[in-house]
């Protein structure tokens, strides 16, 4: 949890966990929640209320045998 609050706060974070310790999900919540902040911080400056809304956008590049498999 504590890496999740340092992380969602723009800090520098290195997560170091085991086999399994749940690096990758941790990873996947702190872009979600950035992308998700990205959103409503460019949905708030919009100067035209009207139109398709910003959608930011985030590349995860993973090693296909280990993680993309298991997904």
């Amino acid at each position: 949890a504590g890496a999740v609050e340092e992380g969602s706060r723009g800090h520098n974070l290195v997560y170091c966990a085991p086999t399994s310790g749940g690096k990758s999900m941790v990873a996947d919540v702190l872009m979600i929640r950035r992308l998700a902040a990205l959103r409503k911080k460019l949905l708030a400056t919009r100067k035209r209320p009207w139109g398709p809304a910003p959608r930011p956008r985030a590349l995860v590049i993973l090693p296909y045998i280990s993680i993309v498999a298991e997904k």
